[in-house]
């Protein structure tokens, strides 16, 4: 059977006298003691009072070491009259905590936080009993603290942003940020009050993105308009991203001036297109000038190969013009739309050259490329030529056929286009290296496209044009 475990009430359990009991408590501790009697002399000290003050008890005598370069804790320096043993004699109150550093003999700074309590009895003061911890890791730990706010702090200041800390309900917990200037209202009238009665008109938007924030975990954002406290009205983006438990952060960022250079860049774009649009109204008009010109210069003109050969022109004028007309009418003044061009051409060629229009079995197959005017213009003159030829030379009089039109875009950014007829085929003897001018033409203009062109005569002709539009080029070569 177990002893009983002696009671508080039974007398002393501890062994050796009430002193060694003492000693004994003292030494095991980590805070240092210090006794001193109404002199402020030292009358007792545990060890860690040696410990603390590195390994020398320089502070306990009546003089100061200089070397120690005492300072208190706003870097004063420090006196005998500020150790708190002194003041605690001097009032007969209590001094706490007060933190007071010290050079170590490796020339490290020390802190220590220094308490003093007097011993008073029948009225008067016999003693004072002080305590020494060490703070020096806390008040390093203290100080990366507040050095971090402090970059934290100079941080957010340089930031554009505005920063508010809500809860669920949308109150306004805490706020920084960089221009106090961007706020509706000064800090102190929203803190603690909610967005319900601050601004009810900015309260459902985001009180709606509060909530999705919250519920989903994912950031929420969301636009509004404020004025600012000149009244000029400005425009603001939101981003609600979780904070804490029913807490969100809100920055905000002030999106006047990109709306303004928006809104600015978008007007000089309708300015720059309405004027592309203008250019090529004109342009097509002079066109239109000048094929009337030749027309009425072929109707009167007594030699056929004359008239012939300003007919021709005339059409190739009308090929650049029919290129500027759709233009004007494109979204993008800087792109063409081939299909619908191709198309109106050849049309246009079939009523102008077929001997019987109705005969021809038209197919155009044209993908959605889009081609800028230094491209455009050099093909829409190639497909005139080809396509003239082949409604004036593939099928006798009074004959039809099939003439077929395919233009697409390959992966590695080349067009290819292809225009084929069912009819006669050329000639053994013509070479379109060296023939008529609109064959010299097509290979002038094809050189000009950067691209080749090969001639197919099975089943009457076949002419393969490749090329990489300039669009193209600079992407592919990147």
């Amino acid at each position: 059977m177990e002893p009983p475990v002696p009671s508080l009430d039974s007398g002393p359990f501890f062994l050796g006298s009430p002193e060694a009991q003492y000693r004994a408590i003292l030494g095991v501790l980590d805070e240092g003691i210090v006794l001193r009697d109404a002199t402020g002399r030292v009358q007792a000290a545990n060890d860690a009072v040696t410990r603390i003050l590195d390994g020398d008890p320089w502070c306990m005598n009546e003089e100061l070491d200089e070397r120690r370069d005492l300072i208190r804790e706003d870097g004063m320096p420090m006196t005998l009259g500020d150790l708190p043993f002194r003041e605690a004699l001097a009032t007969g109150l209590p001094v706490s905590r007060r933190v007071f550093g010290f050079l170590r003999r490796d020339a490290s700074r020390a802190w220590v936080q220094a308490s003093a309590h007097p011993l008073v009895e029948q009225g008067r003061i016999q003693g004072v009993v002080c305590s020494l911890t060490d703070v020096t890791e806390q008040r390093a730990a203290l100080e990366a603290l507040r050095h971090s706010e402090q970059e934290l702090s100079s941080l957010l200041a340089t930031l554009p942003d505005l920063i508010f800390h809500l809860d669920g309900r949308g109150t306004l917990l805490d706020y920084r940020g960089g221009d106090p200037g961007q706020l509706a209202l000064a800090p102190e009238t929203f803190l603690g009050r909610d967005l319900a009665h601050l601004l009810p008109a900015l309260a459902e938007p985001a009180l709606a993105a509060i909530r999705a924030c919250l519920q989903t975990g994912h950031p929420q954002r969301f636009s509004y308009l404020l004025p600012d406290p000149q009244g000029r009205e400005r425009t603001f983006e939101a981003r609600i991203i979780p904070h804490r438990a029913n807490e969100v952060l809100a920055i905000v960022r002030d999106m006047s001036e990109v709306k303004r250079q928006e809104q600015a860049a978008q007007a000089a774009l309708r300015e720059k297109d309405l004027l592309l649009k203008e250019i090529h109204h004109r342009v097509k008009n002079n066109l239109q000038v000048v094929s009337s010109l030749l027309r009425l210069q072929a109707a009167t003109h007594a030699q056929p190969a004359v008239r012939q050969a300003l007919e021709e022109a005339q059409e190739r004028i009308q090929a650049i013009a029919l290129i500027h007309q759709k233009l004007k009418h494109a979204p993008d003044a800087t792109r063409l739309d081939l299909p619908a061009y191709v198309r109106s051409l050849a049309e246009r060629l079939v009523r102008s050259y077929a001997s019987a229009p109705a005969l021809v079995d038209l197919q155009v197959q044209v993908a959605p490329v889009l081609l800028d005017p230094d491209d455009a213009v050099p093909l829409g003159l190639i497909l005139n030529e080809l396509i003239s030829n082949a409604l004036q030379h593939a099928f006798p009089p009074g004959e039809g056929g099939s003439l077929e039109i395919a233009i697409e875009g390959q992966p590695d950014g080349q067009v290819q286009v292809r225009v084929a007829d069912s009819g006669v085929g050329l000639p053994e003897g013509v070479d379109p290296d060296h023939g008529r001018l609109g064959f010299q033409l097509v290979q002038a203009l094809a050189g000009q496209l950067g691209g080749s062109l090969e001639l197919e005569r099975r089943r009457g002709a076949a002419f393969r044009l490749s090329f990489t539009p300039r669009s193209s080029r600079g992407s592919h070569d990147a």
